[in-house]
C-alpha cells in the first residue's frame, strides 16, 4: 500500500502529465505517454483507496465483534446477538429489515418467554453421533409453531449424516401419513427419495392406508419410482382399485 508521501507524489505527478497533455505544443508521442502514466498511477491510486477502505472495514467489523461478547451458545445469546448485529448490517448494507417484527416472533422462545425451553436446553446432545434416534411427533403435531420446528431439525439431522457419515444410513417414517400431510415435510420426502441412494443411504415409509402414498401427488412418484422393495400387507378393501395397486 502505497505511503501518505508517495500518494501525494503521485497526485503531483498527475497534475504535471495532464498539463502536458494539455500543452498544444506537446507531441503527439509524448501526449500518448503522459496518458499511459497517469493511467498507471490512477489504478495505483485507486487500489491504494480501496486498501485503505478495506482497512477500515476490517477494524471497524473487529471493534463491533468486540463490542458484541457472547458468554454462551445458545438462542438467548442468539438473539441477544441478532437484535444488536442485525441492525448494523442493515445499515451498512442499505436493506429493509424488520427487526421489530423479527423480535417478537423469536420473542417467545427467548428468556422468560413461553416457549423458552424449546431452543435453550442445557442438555448436551449431539444428534449427529447417534446410531438411532426416535423423534416422536404425535403431540406436537398440530401446533403450528412447533411441528415446524421439529420438522427443520428432522430434516437437518438426517441431511448432516447422509451427506457427511460413512456407512449405511436409514429413515424410517412411520405413520407417513402425519409427514405427508404437510407440504413441507411431504417435498422432503420427495428429495430425499431422489437423492439418498446415491450417499449410501435408505428412506422407507410405513403407513396404514396406501392412499396416503397413491394420492399425494408430490410423494407419489418419487416413493413408488425409488423404492426397490415394497411391502404390501391385505388389501382387501382396495379391491376397486386393484390397476393402482398393481401399478405399483
Amino acid at each position: 500500500m502505497p505511503s501518505e508521501a508517495r500518494t501525494i507524489k503521485l497526485l503531483r505527478q498527475c497534475k504535471h502529465l495532464q498539463a502536458l497533455i494539455d500543452d498544444e505544443a506537446a507531441t503527439p508521442s509524448e501526449k500518448e505517454r503522459a496518458y499511459n502514466i497517469i493511467q498507471t498511477y490512477k489504478k495505483e491510486l485507486y487500489n491504494s483507496r480501496m486498501l485503505i477502505r478495506i482497512d477500515k472495514q476490517i477494524v471497524r467489523m473487529e471493534e463491533q465483534k468486540r463490542r458484541l461478547k457472547v458468554e454462551e451458545l445458545s438462542f438467548n445469546s442468539y438473539y441477544e446477538f441478532a437484535l444488536e448485529r442485525i441492525p448494523q448490517i442493515v445499515a451498512q448494507e442499505k436493506i429493509q429489515f424488520n427487526i421489530r417484527d423479527f423480535a417478537a416472533i423469536l420473542k417467545q422462545f427467548y428468556r422468560g418467554g413461553e416457549l423458552e425451553m424449546t431452543l435453550n436446553s442445557d442438555l448436551d446432545i449431539n444428534l449427529f453421533d447417534e446410531q438411532f434416534i426416535v423423534f416422536e411427533i404425535d403431540k406436537i403435531k398440530d401446533d403450528p409453531v412447533l411441528f415446524p420446528i421439529v420438522v427443520l431439525i428432522i430434516m437437518d439431522v438426517f441431511l448432516q449424516k447422509m451427506r457427511i457419515k460413512k456407512g449405511r444410513k436409514a429413515l424410517i417414517i412411520e405413520e407417513a401419513w402425519k409427514a405427508i400431510a404437510s407440504p413441507t415435510m411431504a417435498e422432503y420426502i420427495k428429495y430425499l427419495y431422489k437423492t439418498v441412494r446415491k450417499f449410501h443411504g435408505i428412506a422407507g415409509v410405513v403407513t396404514q392406508e396406501l392412499n396416503d402414498v397413491i394420492d399425494s401427488p408430490i410423494v407419489k412418484e418419487a416413493i413408488i419410482n425409488n423404492s426397490d422393495v415394497k411391502i404390501l400387507l391385505d388389501q382387501t378393501k382396495f379391491k376397486d382399485r386393484y390397476e393402482d395397486i398393481a401399478a405399483i
